[in-house]
């Protein structure tokens, strides 16, 4: 029985991130759930996946009380049309994931259609519902597979802990590289255009600056950090010179990329 998320995989899932594509098709199974085509009816199921969101937030349930003839009045049909909406565009990952698995145990939502589109996303959570209810499993990071084309991008969370073990490694050039990996795959999520899937971070970082809630000198350092890395030797590029980077800048280099993923969720949110 799902009895929520652990201490520890909760800070398994801290760089884990949700793409506004998933988020968006999981609203569309809660609109599909509510279609009833009794209004009523309807509204008490709105009303039903609105307070589970809630508690898994801390937030007071919603009451829902009926007019005088046992029916609701517009207002309330126009609150809760917009609250179905709002759960999971301002959700964290661990609240989602949450959400999730109390829906599956009530058999709201699909348990195969919720894993096909967190696997097709690459996102490292699976869920099962079993006939205690339901559970989730964190997928171990050295287990989420790599990109094998274009279109598709790692793991943002495989990404850091790599950029980690790199840094443990004295591997300077290479906690450059995957931190402007990061960065652009962290872009290609917040831009969301396929179109735009196969272009470097140096070609849509105009674009990312127009979708990004992030101030103006943290994308400056974000668009430094991948023009260092196509200059610096043997991290973008092969060379028969030495790198330059220092311990200290990597280190403040891997700090700043996971505070950067971390605001920019928030700023989405």
């Amino acid at each position: 029985m799902f009895m929520g998320l652990e201490k520890d995989e909760k800070k398994s899932l801290e760089y884990e991130i949700i793409s506004n594509d998933v988020r968006l098709k999981i609203s569309r199974l809660f609109r599909q759930y509510v279609r009833t085509g009794n209004s009523d009816e309807s509204i008490i199921f709105m009303n039903r996946i609105i307070n589970i969101a809630r508690r898994v937030e801390g937030k007071i349930v919603y009451v829902l009380e009926s007019d005088g003839c046992n029916h609701f009045q517009p207002g309330e049909y126009a609150w809760h049309l917009g609250e179905l909406e709002a759960i999971t565009q301002r959700q964290t990952t661990c609240e989602l994931v949450e959400t999730i698995c109390d829906l599956l145990a009530e058999n709201i939502l699909s348990v195969d259609m919720i894993n096909d589109f967190f696997a097709s996303a690459n996102v490292g959570v699976f869920f099962d519902l079993g006939g205690m209810g339901s559970s989730v499993t964190i997928i171990d990071s050295k287990d989420i597979p790599d990109e094998e084309s274009a279109e598709q991008h790692p793991n943002i969370r495989k990404l850091v802990e790599r950029m980690e073990i790199l840094l443990n490694n004295n591997d300077y050039t290479g906690v450059l590289a995957t931190s402007s990996s990061i960065f652009e795959t962290l872009a290609k999520i917040v831009i969301n255009e396929p179109k735009l899937e196969n272009k470097t971070l140096g070609k849509i970082m105009n674009a990312y600056r127009q979708r990004s809630k992030l101030l103006a000198p943290i994308l400056d350092m974000i668009e430094n950090t991948y023009i260092k890395r196509g200059q610096e030797p043997i991290a973008g590029h092969g060379s028969t010179q030495l790198p330059n980077i220092q311990k200290d800048e990597a280190i403040m280099l891997s700090e700043m990329t996971k505070a950067v993923i971390r605001i920019e969720r928030k700023l989405n949110i």
